[in-house]
């Protein structure tokens, strides 16, 4: 069952579109990066943007709120074209210009 969900995280992996592959960019969000000598992230959460090969500002490391319909692709949580906004680390103060 879909529900609407919001979430921040960190993007712990981005992988882009092969150019002859259909023009999905795919990131995962978890709740931190994983720790040295830990294979991957825990927690995550597949972001999904169909038409795109890539985000703008969408980076491993980089912080996020995401907006979106959270779905079950495989038994993995996915969200489809989230809306997202880049977001301070936890315990950094947002920089003011």
């Amino acid at each position: 069952m879909a529900e609407t969900v919001e979430r921040v995280g960190v993007v712990a992996t981005v992988t882009v579109p092969a150019a002859d592959a259909d023009a999905v960019f795919r990131a995962e969000l978890a709740e931190a990066l994983p720790e040295p000598g830990q294979e991957s992230a825990e927690d995550t959460v597949v972001l999904l943007w169909h038409g795109r090969r890539r985000v703008p500002q969408v980076l491993p490391g980089q912080w996020l709120r995401v907006r979106g319909t959270l779905t079950t692709a495989d038994g993995v949580p996915t969200v489809h074209n989230p809306a997202y906004d880049l977001v301070p680390a936890p315990g950094r103060r947002q920089e003011r210009p």
